[in-house]
């Protein structure tokens, strides 16, 4: 895909907004591109048959990018184009509106709540904050969303970003931020493995002739259950390991993940006991 820095970070205030930063009026970030810009790098992509995947953090920025992308697709019609938004953090409703009617792909970090649910409102005020980070919306809009750790701003690892997703807590289980946006358990662990298999037209049959390796640990996913992780009846986010890191027999490397006393892999039928790593809270 063609990647594009589209704005900056809501940290620094330098995601490109709407409206000025509630808690500095005198700014409403940056853009990297001009409208103009945007529309000839977009359009070079499309047109040559390639995505466009775009960093955009504020509303003001995604403005321009949607822009952009519609008018592409006006120009050149193209059905499986999937172009995508990576991050899509500062959204209002009717931008989610027009990324479904277009079909874009999101590139989610849903780890970045681990932070920014302490910053968002005073950042973007009320209004804005109470309709960003949607991914659930999106998805119930029918949009992909993969989960990616953001490597390497943050750690390669992508269980905690599946534990803020299911929870739209911090790590610490200060929240939650949007509880109507939580992903179910299934949908978190499919965002970083098998929905990320669907985010690459050029590797499209690479991918799916891998499609039982995990992309985080590259284990064979038939280890990785449907019920590998879950919430308590508390709603305590538990994470397990198998001792074994290898399966004997199928040969799938890397940590297994699972709830409760063992799983059994479907590939082989060999049973890995589980050792907890702990409560994460």
């Amino acid at each position: 895909p063609l990647k594009l820095l589209g704005d900056g970070a809501l940290g620094a205030r330098t995601a490109y907004l709407s409206r000025p930063y509630a808690d500095d009026p005198e700014t409403r970030g940056l853009t990297i591109f001009t409208q103009e810009e945007f529309d000839t790098l977009i359009g070079i992509a499309h047109r040559r048959g390639m995505q466009a995947a775009v960093h955009c953090i504020g509303d003001a920025c995604l403005d321009m990018v949607l822009n952009s992308m519609e008018k592409a697709l006006a120009e050149h019609p193209r059905e499986d184009h999937r172009h995508g938004i990576v991050h899509c953090q500062i959204t209002r409703p009717d931008q989610l509106q027009r990324m479904a009617k277009m079909g874009l792909h999101i590139y989610a970090q849903s780890i970045f709540l681990d932070y920014d649910i302490h910053m968002v409102k005073d950042r973007v005020g009320e209004e804005l904050s109470n309709s960003s980070y949607s991914w659930k919306t999106l998805m119930d809009k029918g949009v992909t969303v993969s989960n990616g750790s953001d490597c390497p701003v943050e750690l390669p690892n992508v269980m905690g970003g599946i534990q803020c997703a299911v929870t739209r807590c911090d790590l610490q289980g200060s929240g939650p931020y949007l509880p109507h946006e939580a992903f179910t358990l299934q949908e978190a662990l499919d965002s970083p493995t098998i929905v990320v298999m669907t985010d690459r037209i050029d590797l499209d049959d690479q991918l799916y002739s891998q499609f039982s390796k995990c992309a985080n640990c590259g284990a064979c996913m038939n280890i990785c259950p449907k019920d590998a992780i879950s919430l308590d009846g508390s709603g305590d986010f538990y994470r397990y390991v198998v001792d074994e890191t290898k399966c004997v027999d199928c040969g799938a490397e890397g940590k297994m993940l699972g709830k409760g006393t063992g799983i059994t892999c479907s590939c082989c039928g060999k049973h890995h006991e589980l050792t907890p790593l702990g409560e994460l809270k």
